[in-house]
């Protein structure tokens, strides 16, 4: 019986005390939003606003080397979330040729709010287990094309909108929030944060961050905790 090798983007701990515990896991702990992933076959990953460098080489070694032992590979990702999404592709273009089918799960279809595997408890990736599918190497191909579409350097943002994932320049985003902060004449940065993770699945509070850096908008009642802070247009943008 072939053995199965988990690839799966956060919280091994749940993993471990899963069903799953006594298959090959393999983390990798990477963002693809916020990121160059111009190197990312070499194992590295550039952050854009720190200029963090992440390796993600012990990773792709263990997935080399299952592949050469011919275990049966299962990837964990969403149709929602565009960095579990985007994970799928890499996956899919980095082992393109390799193999003729992968298993496929998407935390969406155990339950619509799990937008991601992180946010799913050892017992709800047991029972999502249980949806897996199967994709042929024409299916892999055809993500692997779609990876090959997508923007790596860093300088556009990648979202789902309207089912599809598309690449977005940041000035789209900076613009939302901005809207937002006007509509409400002040808004807690927690609320914001919240707002886009509801509606795009992304983080941004490094976007946040760089829009007061910017002096776009300001902090007007400050809190040693980043998501507490009041925040409001330093100055009306059109």
């Amino acid at each position: 019986m072939k053995k199965m090798t988990e690839l799966f983007m956060a919280y091994k701990s749940e993993f471990k005390k899963s069903s799953l515990k006594d298959n090959s896991l393999i983390e990798f702990r990477m963002p693809f939003n916020y990121a160059d992933l111009s190197d990312i076959n070499k194992g590295k990953i550039v952050l854009k606003n720190s200029n963090q460098k992440i390796s993600i080489k012990d990773s792709l070694d263990s997935l080399d080397l299952a592949i050469e032992n011919n275990n049966i590979i299962r990837v964990w990702t969403s149709h929602i979330d565009p960095d579990f999404y985007i994970f799928l592709l890499f996956i899919c273009s980095y082992i393109n040729g390799k193999v003729d089918n992968i298993e496929v799960l998407y935390s969406d279809e155990y339950n619509k709010e799990c937008i991601n595997t992180g946010v799913m408890t050892s017992n709800e990736l047991d029972k999502l287990s249980l949806l897996s599918h199967t994709i042929d190497n024409i299916q892999i191909n055809n993500y692997a094309k779609e990876w090959d579409s997508i923007n790596k350097d860093g300088s556009k943002l990648h979202i789902i909108e309207n089912d599809k994932l598309i690449d977005v320049d940041y000035e789209y985003i900076y613009k939302q929030i901005i809207d937002l902060i006007r509509e409400n004449k002040s808004v807690i940065v927690g609320e914001v944060i919240l707002y886009f993770i509801r509606k795009y699945k992304i983080d941004t509070e490094c976007l946040i961050q760089n829009l007061i850096k910017e002096e776009r908008i300001r902090i007007i009642n400050k809190d040693n905790i980043f998501s507490k802070n009041i925040v409001e247009l330093y100055n009306d943008e059109d």
